[in-house]
């Protein structure tokens, strides 16, 4: 009488595993760079507002600011407080400062607050002038701003 064996032999449960693992080197990097994307959405929605509250200071003023104060929408940082004076607010993800302010333009950095992988601590910038965002950073650039 011959015994029925079933189950896997070690070979083809060391072929799942190869495979598996293949597939997680591919797809943890693109997850990160989402998560990151999805934090430069924060610095891209504070642009917008404060882009859009500069406009009308500037045409009741004649002039930029770069004063929290001064701007006519409320933006709360991480603990629920709103931002004041002329110092950078931190948001959950960022710090955010109004700089550069003048009568020809102003400029918006975003500093993140920690050092994602493959990013490390990065500025996003953006140029009132010319209505742009760019990160000092190459990869940053490449993957997160486009």
């Amino acid at each position: 009488m011959k015994l029925k064996r079933e189950g896997f032999t070690l070979i083809e449960l060391l072929v799942v595993v190869l495979i598996i693992g293949i597939l997680a080197a591919m797809g943890v990097p693109q997850y990160f760079k989402a998560v990151e994307r999805s934090r430069v959405a924060e610095a891209n929605n504070i642009f917008a507002n404060v882009k859009a509250t500069e406009e009308r200071y500037y045409s009741r003023k004649l002039t930029y600011t770069n004063n929290w104060d001064d701007l006519d929408i409320t933006v709360a940082n991480a603990s629920g407080i709103n931002c004041t004076g002329a110092g950078a607010c931190t948001l959950k993800s960022f710090n955010v400062q109004i700089v550069g302010n003048s009568t020809t333009g102003y400029a918006i950095n975003a500093t993140r607050t920690a050092s994602p992988s493959g990013y490390g601590a990065y500025v996003l910038t953006y140029n009132g002038v010319t209505k742009t965002i760019t990160c000092n950073n190459a990869a940053c650039n490449r993957d997160l701003i486009n």
